[in-house]
């Protein structure tokens, strides 16, 4: 297919495909001379995948080009596949930004419930900011008073894992994971907020 029919097909404008193009998102078509190229299915998947992700997903063009260079390398595996694409949601702070203690709490935390995690994954810096955070406002952020975030953590992301795709599609797979964890996140944060105006509204006897 011409630009023309990859642009109505995919719902991009040419314009923004043409960016994709000299950002290397998106893969040249095959030339069929100096100023054309022949585009097919696969320029067509890869071209909605970028438009879920940046849409959907709200990721930077930047860490796009990361999770494609991961999708693109047969040598990374699944499970780093997987990190890389979760670590799209938020970089966060360095680990080096957080205080010593709070980067030790949030390395307690992760051990403490046996949990392995993938090298160069920024959830620990994540956790170990969330854990700052609530420190400097003196809300309770130990193990124990943590507990039922770590279970009911684990319990989703149990659930939600086996609703990927299988790892060997790597384009919908590290595409899913991302808009999934934007989506069910979002759903999560809906759900805890009604569930605490329940049960104030039950207190206060309503």
């Amino acid at each position: 297919m011409k630009l023309k029919e990859l642009s109505q097909r995919g719902g991009v404008p040419i314009p923004t495909i043409k960016y994709y193009l000299r950002e290397g998102l998106l893969p040249k078509g095959d030339p069929l001379g100096e100023t054309k190229a022949d585009y097919g299915d696969r320029h067509l998947d890869r071209l909605r995948i970028i438009r879920s992700l940046v849409e959907i997903g709200e990721v930077p063009i930047a860490v796009i080009r990361q999770i494609l260079a991961a999708v693109d390398d047969e040598t990374v595996p699944a499970t780093v596949l997987l990190a890389t694409a979760l670590s799209a949601l938020g970089a966060g702070p360095s680990s080096d930004a957080a205080p010593a203690g709070d980067r030790t709490g949030a390395e307690s935390l992760i051990a403490g419930q046996g949990w392995q995690v993938s090298p160069g994954s920024t959830a620990p810096d994540q956790l170990a900011a969330a854990l700052g955070a609530l420190r400097l406002v003196g809300l309770p952020a130990d193990a124990a008073q943590l507990a039922p975030y770590t279970r009911a953590a684990l319990e989703m992301a149990g659930h939600q894992l086996p609703l990927l795709p299988d790892p060997a599609r790597r384009e919908e797979f590290a595409a899913r994971a991302v808009i999934g964890a934007v989506l069910y996140d979002r759903l999560l944060l809906a759900l805890l907020r009604l569930a605490k105006e329940n049960i104030s509204m039950r207190r206060d006897g309503r």
